[in-house]
């Protein structure tokens, strides 16, 4: 071993051939790592802003339909009165006087409707004998020209008694040449004769339930447009909602020119929920849903870049921070194995030869373990929705070169403390010990000594569990969460798993797996202390090992 040594001090090509190799030991996986972190940083990043781009899209399709829903129902409260289609057939049945009253009575009625919908421009009643009854006349209907028109055909046609358009205005006006595209909801008037009184007629059922007119509501877009303008996720969200037949509605502008139309709409038909696809080379999230009752489509289109792209920047910018401290650090390694063979003589090599071997192997172990070490604590920070931390605690590494420091931020001195203790306890032992937490507020809605009692006791179970297995692997697993309404606290051992038998009994009090050296007392008291606070113990084991989880409720009555 020392002739080698030696040897490889005086040949210059093997001494670069062994450089090269301790270089490719430690750079190569550094590199590798900063590479994982970073495609894995962007894929979650990604998932969790296309979530967030669904919850936009749901939350604003069901304020739309909440408000086509309250427009339908102003709307349908007025067609759907006995009184309004009697008031329709029995006009010419009356006097002038009586049908001055009767048309007074309909104008307040459509004008109520327009006064109490923020929606609605203008409403329209039109009779079958062409009487035409409105609130502002805005946009100038005649009834002549709507019993013409393509409406009203395809309102015939169709069973159901409300429909929504989306139609040039001049389509049912006298007025040519105005395309400007309105969005009319209508309804059929019926004139219900209730069974069992005079005018019901047993022979011709269809008389009982016969359309007498027809009611419209102008319902303005741009108001409408109000509702999803301002509930992009991003400047460069788009909103569009498509009618049953896949037709924009243009409620307001939006420039779609350099999207591939065409393939948006055979996604609209062929899967209706949020993906990632390619549009004219570029990659888009697409967000689909349907508008009930109107059976329309609201549509989110996203550019990928600009949901992931200042995180990209960010990473760009810290991860190259890290591949320049390693490349620092493999010249030191270069230029201090250079220098130790240019200034050992023949008579020192001879002398300290094996511990100049064991100084350069441990160095480069210590290197590599410090820089894996961090790379962990970067990717955790980057994980955990934290750049700025991640970027500061690389500068630090720059410039101090100071040892790696867990720093677990939960909020609450007693638990660092504990968490901190149990680290070093289980380096002693061989465990190793995996940490995830979030930072839990001042106010908890548990007594703080409590808490510590049901934490230690699970610990010390655990700790005590791992340090008496004979499995080469021993991890302790602490996990402090919250889901909506509970704060969770779990603590996991992945080995000896305990068995079925027991598993029932483990919380009983006096029931103890430790033999003499237990007291049968700390689960007792964990599931004592769980159930004063209304919250629930539970004994999950799986692959991870035996997972003991508290869940304490947000409020206790």
């Amino acid at each position: 071993m020392a002739n080698v040594f030696k040897n490889i001090l005086k040949n210059r090509g093997l001494r670069i051939r062994v450089i090269v190799f301790f270089l490719i030991v430690i750079f190569i996986p550094i590199m590798l790592n900063i590479y994982f972190i970073y495609s894995r940083t962007l894929d979650i990043v990604k998932h969790e802003k296309i979530l967030a781009s669904q919850q936009v899209l749901n939350k604003t399709k069901e304020t739309l339909e909440l408000n086509f829903s309250d427009i339908s129902r102003d709307i349908s409260d007025y067609t759907n009165s006995l009184g309004t289609g009697a008031s329709i057939v029995k006009y010419h049945q009356v006097t002038s006087k009586y049908q001055e009253s009767i048309e007074g009575h309909m104008l307040r009625e459509i004008k109520a409707i327009v006064d109490n919908s923020y929606y609605i421009d203008d409403a329209y009643c039109v009779t079958n004998d062409g009487r035409v009854y409105s609130a502002a006349n805005k946009i100038n209907l005649h009834g002549e020209k709507f019993f013409e028109s393509s409406l009203y055909d395809e309102v015939t046609r169709n069973e159901g008694d409300e429909m929504w358009f989306n139609v040039s205005k001049n389509s049912i006006t006298e007025e040519m040449g105005d395309n400007e595209k309105i969005l009319l909801l209508v309804r059929k008037i019926r004139h219900i004769i209730p069974e069992g009184t005079k005018e019901y007629d047993e022979e011709n059922l269809a008389k009982n339930n016969k359309v007498v007119g027809y009611m419209l509501a102008y319902v303005n877009k741009e108001k409408i447009s109000e509702i999803y303008k301002k509930a992009t996720l991003n400047d460069d969200n788009i909103i569009i909602i498509y009618d049953q037949s896949y037709n924009p509605i243009k409620f307001h502008s939006v420039n779609l020119s350099n999207i591939d139309r065409e393939k948006i709409h055979e996604q609209m038909k062929s899967s209706p929920l949020t993906k990632e696809i390619n549009l004219s080379g570029k990659n888009y999230v697409i967000g689909l849903s349907t508008i009930s009752p109107l059976n329309w489509h609201i549509t989110s289109i996203t550019p990928v870049e600009s949901l992931i792209g200042a995180i990209k920047n960010e990473l760009q910018s810290s991860l190259g921070l890290l591949a320049l401290i390693s490349i620092i650090v493999s010249l030191i390694i270069i230029i201090e194995i250079l220098v130790l063979s240019k200034i050992i003589t023949q008579k020192e090599m001879v002398d300290y030869r094996l511990r100049v071997s064991e100084d350069v192997n441990e160095k480069l172990r210590m290197y590599k373990h410090d820089f894996m070490n961090h790379l962990q604590i970067i990717q955790a920070l980057l994980e955990m929705g934290h750049p700025d931390r991640a970027k500061d605690y690389l500068k630090n590494v720059a410039q101090e070169g100071q040892s790696i420091k867990r720093n677990y931020e939960i909020g609450i001195p007693e638990l660092e403390a504990t968490i901190s203790s149990t680290i070093k306890d289980g380096e002693q032992k061989g465990i190793e010990v995996v940490v995830d937490t979030i930072e839990l507020p001042e106010e908890l809605p548990i007594n703080l000594y409590d808490l510590m009692k049901i934490i230690t006791n699970l610990i010390k179970n655990a700790m005590y569990a791992l340090s008496h297995s004979e499995d080469e692997l021993k991890v302790l697993g602490i996990r402090i969460d919250y889901s909506p309404g509970v704060y969770i606290f779990e603590i996991t051992n992945n080995t000896p798993i305990i068995s079925s038998d027991i598993r029932s009994k483990i919380f009983n009090k006096g029931y103890s797996t430790k033999g003499s050296n237990g007291d049968g007392l700390g689960l007792f008291i964990v599931k004592k202390l769980v159930n004063k606070y209304g919250g629930e113990l539970e004994l999950i084991v799986d692959k991870s090992g035996n997972r003991f989880i508290v869940t304490i409720p947000e409020d206790i009555d």
